[in-house]
């Protein structure tokens, strides 16, 4: 088992205290069902008084509950505290310290805080997407922290690999900014090629056609089409072979040359079916194609009903994890913890008695369960 302690900025004072953890998870209980306080095995402060009075900290045997720290605050944050990795690299020689920045140590960026919509807009994305009609927009998910959290999570496994090898420590680093770049498909490849920034193309993509949104009978269906053999396959199967044929769409050079033209030939066609059974029979054929749904219909239509996508218990419902191991099955544990649920348990199990506790609740060094701000 891997004991992982995890540091997270917030926006409210009490990121410093036993419950901030839980302050979180309050705030975005679909990340964190199944997991209680004891996730966070210690807090800031209770690092800081292990490396400087370690002593008193014999009884909690630190090293054997700490294997990972993930933390995202600006850099040189813990080196004000007195925890920089140079501390705790000396306490705990074989821990994985991975840090989530902005931009990193250094640079001239370096040390800024970072925000997924800014990346959004630093690294080329909100540039390259949107219509000409729209203008420059915004990406509707927060992909670049999304990113950003998987690259992190790999890496750590990456450093837990080597440190089978090594016995040692390793630092590691991921940035949004780094991130956003990394995730700009295929914009930074074909600028490298061509040496040219994209343009705005809406919904469809600059290096492949059709790859659009199209309008039927009942809704807007998205068809990708990724080669010309799969274009003249959706030929036929909509009854028109002869488009994959036609000297102005055999290629997909001549396509994306030609792309108006072969827009209006595919809404022709696509205009007189409704979107479901369509879909249904392209994607039966083999084809990229499929409706274009809002999140409600998303998360009941049958597929996601039968693949169990959505989980309940008591009073939480959210999304299942999309990793399914065959042997050791994710399930649903526990409801994601309230306010501060588990502040005076993980402090009893660290020793404080009811009364140390109260004190320091009473002193706002440790939240209770209501917030007072």
């Amino acid at each position: 088992m891997w004991y992982v302690y995890i540091i997270r900025s917030i926006d409210f004072p009490e990121q410093e205290y036993v419950g901030a953890t839980a302050d979180l998870k309050r705030r975005l209980p679909e990340h964190n069902a199944g997991k209680s306080t004891h996730t966070a095995k210690f807090k800031p402060w209770q690092l800081v008084w292990y490396c400087a009075f370690p002593d008193k900290y014999k009884a909690l045997e630190f090293e054997k509950y700490l294997d990972v720290l993930i933390e995202n605050f600006k850099p040189g944050t813990l080196d004000k505290w007195g925890i920089g990795n140079d501390v705790l690299r000396r306490k705990f020689p074989k821990l994985v310290h991975c840090r989530i920045s902005g931009f990193g140590g250094d640079g001239p960026r370096g040390g800024n805080p970072g925000y997924d919509a800014i990346i959004q807009a630093m690294t080329g994305m909100i540039a390259a997407t949107g219509s000409p009609q729209s203008g420059p927009m915004r990406i509707g998910v927060p992909l670049v922290d999304i990113s950003a959290g998987l690259y992190a999570a790999i890496g750590i496994l990456m450093a837990l690999s080597e440190r089978q090898k090594s016995g040692v420590e390793q630092f590691l680093e991921t940035t949004l900014y780094e991130t956003g770049l990394a995730i700009m498909h295929p914009h930074a490849a074909n600028y490298f090629m061509h040496g040219k920034p994209p343009q705005l193309t809406g919904n469809e993509h600059p290096n492949l056609v059709p790859y659009a949104i199209f309008p039927t009978r009942t809704a807007d269906i998205f068809i990708g089409v990724g080669n010309d053999g799969t274009f003249r396959k959706l030929c036929k199967e909509i009854g028109k072979p002869e488009l994959g044929s036609d000297v102005r769409f055999a290629r997909n050079k001549d396509r994306i040359a030609n792309r108006e033209a072969l827009r209006a030939e595919l809404a022709a066609v696509f205009g007189q079916h409704d979107a479901e059974p369509l879909c249904d029979r392209l994607l039966a054929a083999g084809l990229p194609a499929g409706p274009v749904q809002a999140i409600d219909t998303a998360l009941t239509n049958a597929h996601t009903v039968h693949r169990g996508d959505v989980i309940e218990k008591d009073w939480y419902k959210g999304v299942a994890s999309p990793i399914r191991l065959e042997r050791t099955k994710a399930h649903l544990r526990n409801v994601p913890p309230k306010f501060s649920e588990h502040a005076t348990e993980v402090l009893t199990e660290f020793g404080y008695s009811g009364g140390e506790i109260e004190a320091l609740i009473a002193k706002g060094v440790v939240c209770g369960p209501e917030r007072k701000r």
